[in-house]
């Protein structure tokens, strides 16, 4: 078995190395890890944009037997031509956050990695449906699921809207989205 579908078959089994496999964070975690394992998204840094010592924290307190399973999987990765990209975003969603719990710091940095996909954001962050991404966003990060008034506008292009709207960027079309399967689903007419 080739080490990314051993590494694939592994993750779809992370959630039996939970603490709290039915917590709703720690099955965002699992998700987005698998993303990453897949290659769906590639955040800079270690995994989910975060160092190796804060990613290895994130999997003590969530995942603490998940370490061997993990360790040949992931290795530092990630375009660093999209750094600032990934710490624009990152810095966004930080500013919007609920609280400053360390736990809600690392879902911002999921939400930061889903954007280094190249579909939609909750499929590239694993999740079965847009509900889901607007269920943790609603909940972790109050203020920005408010701005995007009645989810009127697809989750990453309202992300990098806020972006340019930071920067007074008139057109902004969000990255990869031209290579997207449903490009044209998104960027259609808002009505």
């Amino acid at each position: 078995m080739n080490l990314a579908l051993k590494a694939q078959t592994q993750m779809n089994d992370l959630l039996v190395y939970a603490t709290e496999p039915d917590h709703a964070p720690t099955q965002v975690f699992a998700s987005v890890i698998l993303s990453v394992c897949r290659g769906a998204i590639d955040p800079p840094g270690y995994c989910l944009g975060l160092d190796r010592a804060a990613f290895m924290d994130l999997l003590a307190q969530h995942f603490p037997a998940a370490h061997d399973v993990l360790s040949d999987a992931l290795d530092a990765r990630g375009s660093p031509d999209r750094v600032d990209e990934f710490n624009d975003l990152l810095a966004l969603i930080l500013e919007h956050r609920n609280d400053d719990s360390q736990q809600t710091k690392w879902l911002a940095y999921a939400l930061a990695s889903g954007c280094m996909g190249n579909d939609r954001l909750y499929v590239d962050m694993g999740f079965p449906d847009r509900s889901v991404l607007s269920g943790l966003l609603e909940q972790h990060f109050t203020a920005l699921y408010r701005r995007n008034i009645d989810g009127a506008m697809k989750w990453k292009k309202f992300f990098y809207k806020q972006l340019c709207e930071r920067a007074d960027v008139q057109l902004c079309p969000a990255p990869s989205c031209q290579v997207c399967h449903e490009y044209s689903i998104c960027f259609a007419l808002e009505v």
